[in-house]
């Protein structure tokens, strides 16, 4: 073969391929066509012989017993005989497939390949590692859904066609199928049409229909000692949308059918567990003028926030609000340097740092005083789609004060990143600027807390009324009620002091709590908060008072109790974070092999969340991420560590080509080396490829409570009493939750301005930094 033409075959070669099936089919020049605008006439011509010559018929007989690593055995293929193992016939029967079941020169040519012998292994090998590593995953709570859900709902049908008119219980009802529970087979034959009559149900129809159904025969319910009559609906499409609209609308109340309602309501559980163990904190906001202002934060035990929480600043906010406008997510660096012996804080945003170009000076004086955090914080606004869909499943409608929260952040620690990690360029002091330093903290977010964990003996009752507190006999201070209950109060301090006394005396402008004395619970001298409860002496004197008081404003009172505005309001911040919590969740428990082991994932389904890889059929393949070397994918070192260390940390490289969507693993030892990441960058710059990372970030399994079986089990108690101790058996053997974090932008920016250490490191993760505090 000339020269020429063999250069224009490998240039050519994914074209080739596309238009052998054309050629097979005796349309080789329709193929030719698609491609005539894109490649020039002189190569068209070539690629045409090629292809015309890979599909012409073969009479040669052909062997693999050269470099087959298995015992070959005889094949014929029409008169040709053919000596493969059973590596080769895979290669045949693919080829076969190509060539429209034709032994020709393209089918000989692969299978007396010896390159593409081993590259058939090669690809067998990575199909079989992607399936162990591949792990069920959920992208929102509507993804629990099953793809036909068939509903128990809570009416009857009859016919009289069917067991004299009777009425009948729904087994099941789905778009197109109708299940009657029944004692005895019906004496119906198969294809035979029964008209049920539906009785007027809101959201399926406002009269009475008889739709007709085709009998497509029975089967027994296990354990009930009852049969489930199958009627199949023909026809009749209007009535399906119908039936379709209302299985929509009554999934928040009525249970599917039991398996299907076992899996929903255990993979709802498995969101729950996946957001209670979540690295990432979640902070319910309020857009201010020029900021988003955390207004509560997720949390299942009771307790003041967290450091992580705590380490948000103001100005800082502001920065990354409007971060969060141009980009999907933000970081925010921090440290702490002592001057004249008081601590200064100095707190920038990536995008800040970067444009100031002191990003490498404010990270190595920060590792030089070992004060410096890194914080990444991502923002998921109410509106979006998926968000909708989950909100629309909560059994309550979501009030006005609460849609009015339109902004979830999520701030996750990612300061393990740049463990190993060494600036190159010398510290400019320049850093050191008013605009850095931080002199003002965030109110503190108020809590907002599991319903399960609420201590509160009596029911409270949102006010907003002004009152005088004595705080000494001849002193006084302004302030305002916010709740009360029957034993104490809430209020706030108009100017409030350093410290109060340990009593207090509370006066309403209507004189109406005079004569009480109170009991200091706690006090924020920062907000003025104050939390009060009753004296034992005025006890008895004050629930009688509170019993008249209620009396007497009872329309005004009983609109304003905060017990059943909190749930609402844990509800839809629960769902709310659970539909978009960043990154990769995965549940991790006990067992002999790795698919025993990954045992439930969950993800925001974004792009950047999951590149390069991605989710097909509700499975994604984790093995890019745990697997240390293709080569031998048996082992993960990653893995290993996940599983013996309680909380660690890790990193996973990858550089993605954007021509092919082909990737290579990163090795840290390779971003050590300086003419690597030039390489790297170059081809970013270039846009001919991109640098991916992701955070490791796992921690031992915390349990879930047993609230969360109450809420999610209502439904399932009514089809399945024993599922309940099955998913608990299940729950009980998690013992890892593995959170993947994209930090691409971080890594992308540090690129050039440092290097990490040859060596990898994993690193032990403090996990005391995302436990609440008290």
């Amino acid at each position: 073969m000339a020269k020429a033409h063999r250069s224009v075959v490998d240039q050519y070669q994914g074209v080739i391929r596309a238009l052998v099936p054309f050629a097979a089919r005796g349309k080789l020049q329709e193929g030719l066509n698609k491609f005539s605008s894109r490649i020039p006439a002189v190569y068209l011509s070539e690629i045409e012989y090629e292809v015309t010559r890979l599909a012409a018929p073969c009479d040669k007989n052909a062997s693999s017993r050269q470099f087959a690593k298995e015992l070959t055995s005889i094949v014929k293929v029409g008169k040709v005989k053919v000596e493969l193992d059973s590596v080769g016939r895979r290669i045949l029967d693919d080829e076969l497939v190509k060539y429209n079941n034709l032994y020709t020169h393209g089918v000989y040519e692969a299978i007396t390949s010896e390159s593409r012998y081993y590259a058939q292994i090669a690809k067998e090998s990575r199909e079989r590692v992607e399936q162990d590593y591949s792990v069920d995953c959920a992208v929102s709570l509507n993804d629990t859904l099953p793809a036909d859900p068939h509903l128990v709902p809570d009416f009857t049908v009859h016919s009289t066609e069917f067991d004299d008119g009777r009425p009948q219980t729904i087994h099941a009802l789905s778009k197109n199928k109708l299940l009657i529970a029944t004692s005895f087979k019906p004496p119906c034959f198969l294809g035979e049409k029964v008209a049920f009559t539906f009785p007027a149900i809101a959201n399926l129809s406002i009269e009475p229909m008889h739709i007709e159904y085709q009998y497509d025969g029975v089967k027994p319910l296990k354990g009930r000692g009852k049969y489930a009559a199958k009627f199949v609906l023909h026809g009749f499409e209007k009535w399906a949308e119908k039936v379709s609209r209302y299985i929509q609308a009554q999934l928040t109340v009525c249970p599917l059918v039991a398996e299907q309602e076992a899996q929903r309501t255990k993979q709802m559980l498995y969101c729950d567990a996946l957001l209670s163990n979540s690295a990432s904190q979640a902070l319910l906001c309020s857009e201010q003028l020029d900021y988003l202002r955390p207004e509560y934060w997720l949390s299942l035990s009771l307790g003041q926030p967290n450091a992580l929480l705590l380490s948000l600043c103001a100005n800082a906010m502001k920065q990354v609000s409007q971060d969060l406008e141009k980009m999907s997510e933000s970081y925010q660096f921090q440290f702490t340097d002592i001057i004249d012996n008081k601590p200064v804080r100095y707190v920038g945003t990536l995008r800040q740092l970067k444009q100031d170009r002191l990003l490498g000076s404010f990270i190595k004086y920060g590792q030089e005083n070992h004060t410096l955090k890194v914080l990444r914080i991502s923002a998921a606004k109410n509106t979006a789609p998926e968000v909708k869909a989950t909100l629309a499943q909560l059994t309550s409608p979501i009030s006005n004060a609460d849609k009015r929260f339109s902004t979830a952040l999520f701030v996750t620690d990612v300061t393990h990143e740049l463990n190993g990690f060494r600036v190159h360029e010398p510290i400019s002091t320049h850093f050191i600027a008013e605009k850095y330093v931080e002199k003002t903290l965030l109110p503190s977010p108020r809590i907002s807390i599991a319903p399960y964990s609420d201590r509160r003996e009596n029911e409270r009752y949102a006010m907003n009324a002004k009152v005088k507190v004595r705080t000494h006999w001849l002193k006084s201070k302004q302030g305002r009620v916010v709740n009360i209950s029957s034993t104490g109060l809430c209020l706030f301090l108009d100017a409030p002091p350093d410290t109060l006394p340990k009593r207090l005396a509370v006066k309403l402008d209507n004189n109406a709590f005079i004569g009480f004395v109170y009991r200091v619970v706690a006090y924020n001298p920062q907000t003025g908060k104050v939390n009060l409860h009753i004296s034992r002496k005025h006890q008895k004197k004050k629930q009688l008072f509170f019993g008249n008081f209620f009396a007497k404003h009872y329309d005004y009172l009983s609109q304003r109790e905060t017990s059943s505005a909190d749930r609402h309001l844990f509800d839809y911040f629960w769902a709310f974070s659970s539909s978009c919590l960043p990154g990769v969740q995965i549940l991790i428990g006990e067992g002999e092999d790795i698919p025993q082991r990954l045992r439930f994932a969950k993800t925001d389904g974004k792009h950047k969340s999951l590149y390069p890889f991605k989710m097909a059929d509700r499975q994604l393949a984790t093995h890019g991420w745990l697997v240390d070397d293709p080569e031998n994918s048996s082992h993960s070192t990653k893995l290993k560590t996940i599983l013996s260390a309680s909380d660690s940390t890790d990193r996973s490289w990858f550089f993605a080509k954007l021509s092919n969507g082909k990737y290579v693993n990163l090795r840290q030892s390779a971003l050590s080396k300086k003419a690597q990441r030039e390489k790297i960058y170059q081809g970013i710059k270039e846009k001919s490829g991109m640098m991916i990372a992701h955070s490791l970030i796992s921690s031992t399994y915390l349990p879930l409570d047993n609230y969360w079986y109450q809420k999610r089990c209502t439904k399932l108690s009514k089809v399945d009493k024993l599922a309940f101790n099955r998913i608990k058996k299940q729950e009980s053997e998690f013992i890892r939750v593995l959170n993947i974090v994209p930090v691409t932008l971080l890594h992308q920016n540090i690129l050039l301005i440092g290097s990490f250490s040859a060596e990898p490191r994993n690193q032990k993760r403090n996990r005391s930094s995302f436990a609440d505090a008290g």
